[in-house]
């Protein structure tokens, strides 16, 4: 049997971090687009970016009677979806016209589930961008297969240090090293604070 965890950050309670997590305010809406069969894991980041982005929606999808509007979504004004694909444009303040906040669409499972929900949004109309160049992934929890592929919440943060928001970028990625150093501490029998 699995041991108890916390329901916020997914570590052993005696090990949870919630009390250092800051709460991180961003001008863009952060849509996270989550697998159903990635919700649960503990080592899905997208749960911990809504965690720490108050403003965050969390849209599941990948099971019966979940009900996520690919039209509506691709069309939501604004709406930019992020998914690396080498012949999309990449990410720049310039995708988005002054007024409402801009709204990051984030695939958040596997690779796989987020390319086949990226075809769906892509072929209703969603504008796909990719993101800036940047260091390679710093995700150690799971294989991505590639060191150019980084995870939701890095992905979430490097696309708001390019829409200008640097320090809601830079509070994601401390939180987020310290929530990995404390998994894989956890893993190896250690105490993960």
């Amino acid at each position: 049997m699995a041991s108890a965890r916390c329901p916020r950050c997914l570590l052993r309670p005696e090990g949870c971090l919630c009390p250092r997590l800051p709460a991180v305010a961003t001008r863009a809406r952060l849509t996270l687009l989550q697998h159903a069969r990635d919700a649960r894991r503990p080592s899905n980041t997208g749960r911990l970016l809504a965690a720490l982005c108050p403003g965050a929606e969390v849209l599941p999808y990948g099971l019966p009677g979940d009900a996520l509007d690919i039209p509506a979504l691709a069309a939501s004004p604004g709406a930019v979806l992020l998914f690396p694909k080498d012949e999309a444009p990449e990410l720049s303040p310039d995708d988005f016209a002054p007024g409402p906040p801009p709204r990051i669409l984030l695939p958040d499972g596997s690779w796989p589930q987020g390319a086949r929900l990226s075809r769906k949004l892509m072929r209703a109309g969603a504008r796909a961008r990719r993101l800036p160049p940047g260091p390679p992934g710093r995700y150690r929890l799971r294989d991505s297969g590639s060191p150019l592929r980084v995870c939701t919440l890095e992905a979430a943060a490097r696309a708001l240090a390019a829409l200008g928001e640097a320090e809601a970028a830079a509070l994601l990625l401390s939180s987020f090293e310290m929530w990995v150093d404390a998994h894989l501490a956890m893993r190896r029998g250690g105490a993960n604070r």
